[in-house]
């Protein structure tokens, strides 16, 4: 009698949040590697920036980034290896997991706030995708509470069908990393950020409070894309002229988030945004823009919640979004002495909640009970 088949599928091992989730959860999974014949689909040929263990075998698509290709590659793969079930992350994954599996078990997950994704980047192809594939998964793994919500309210998801489980953020691992020599010598105070240079990210709401705030740090960005020459021209308009730190993407950012006075996260969405867990798991005292999905409750451990002004919460402080007035009242805050090291302290230990193992155990929890209803079936 064959072992049960689990696939796991994604677009492909580049750099990114679900791609970095993906690799820990099946670095996790040598237990039930053993219990199950594992796989993982890649949808398209790209670098590999993350690293599978040997016990999972991979199957490498070239899809190139279509939809349509996705759809026909895996459904062809699916027809071949007939897993008992699917898991998916990232969009055109998970449309090509649902049409694939026609029916039978399949879970996708939801890794950010759809709605807020589309509007940022319109495509009504993809959104149409989205309305007609996501109802008819099996199962959905929101990152947050508020991604589960949005797909409901907005792309007639069953609530039933969507169960909440955040990302894993291996605080061990993080501050091993935080203790060797950082890349770049900064000098100074300063605050960072970490994230993709382009809208929906909101950097210059970072830059602009700073400003206002009157702050003397400098303001250290981690991370690449297309907004890099807005951001520096506006550092020079704002008054932050030499002020301002863009050194790409970093191999080890840690040491450097570690030196920071203060992380700011200025998006107008987010999914579930690891940087700030990974940040609090340094002592580092966060600031956050109450946008959809994620940091609130990760920082205030509720749901989002619409707020006027800035708010000390447990673990964290939240702003409305796009407010440059608050977001610099609560950079100003965190500064402080006594206001760092009492947020240092929460945001350490609320850290510990979202260690791997537990999160990985979450996922296997979704999984097995697909595999059972399959078997009663």
């Amino acid at each position: 009698m064959r072992r049960k088949r689990v696939t796991f599928l994604l677009n492909s091992l580049a750099d990114g949040g679900a791609e970095r989730v993906m690799a820990t959860l099946l670095a996790q999974s040598r237990e039930e590697c053993e219990e199950f014949d594992v796989s993982l689909v890649l949808l398209d040929r790209a670098r590999e920036d993350y690293r599978i263990p040997d016990w999972v075998s991979t199957h490498q698509l070239d899809c190139r980034g279509s939809v349509w290709q996705s759809v026909r590659q895996v459904s062809k793969l699916i027809a071949e290896q007939r897993p008992d079930v699917t898991l998916s992350f990232l969009t055109r994954a998970n449309v090509a997991n649902v049409w694939a599996m026609r029916g039978r078990r399949c879970v996708i997950s939801a890794r950010i706030n759809t709605s807020a994704h589309l509007a940022a980047k319109p495509n009504a192809a993809l959104g149409a995708a989205v309305r007609l594939s996501y109802p008819r998964a099996s199962k959905i793994v929101a990152v947050s509470e508020d991604v589960g919500k949005d797909l409901s309210v907005n792309f007639g998801v069953d609530p039933a069908r969507i169960v909440s489980i955040p990302n894993p953020v291996d605080v061990a691992a993080i501050a091993r990393m935080a203790r060797e020599a950082p890349p770049i010598v900064i000098g100074g105070p300063y605050i960072v950020a970490v994230g993709r240079l382009y809208g929906i990210k909101n950097f210059p709401l970072l830059l602009r409070a700073v400003a206002h705030a009157g702050l003397p740090h400098k303001v250290l960005i981690l991370g690449e894309g297309p907004d890099r020459e807005l951001l520096m021209s506006l550092a020079t308009a704002v008054g932050l002229e030499g002020r301002v730190i863009l050194p790409g993407r970093l191999a080890n950012p840690f040491p450097l988030i570690a030196g920071a006075d203060a992380f700011a996260l200025s998006s107008n969405g987010e999914g579930f945004p690891n940087a700030l867990v990974e940040a609090m798991a340094l002592g580092v005292p966060v600031v956050a823009a109450d946008c959809p999905s994620g940091p609130s409750e990760i920082v205030a451990g509720t749901a989002r919640g619409l707020i006027g002004t800035a708010t000390l919460a447990s673990h964290g402080v939240l702003t409305p979004p796009n407010d440059i007035s608050e977001f610099a009242a609560a950079l100003s805050l965190v500064v402080r002495q006594d206001v760092r090291e009492r947020l240092s302290r929460a945001g350490a230990e609320r850290a510990l909640q979202y260690e791997p193992a537990g999160i990985k155990n979450r996922y296997w929890s979704v999984l097995r009970e697909h595999l059972d209803e399959r078997v009663r079936s």
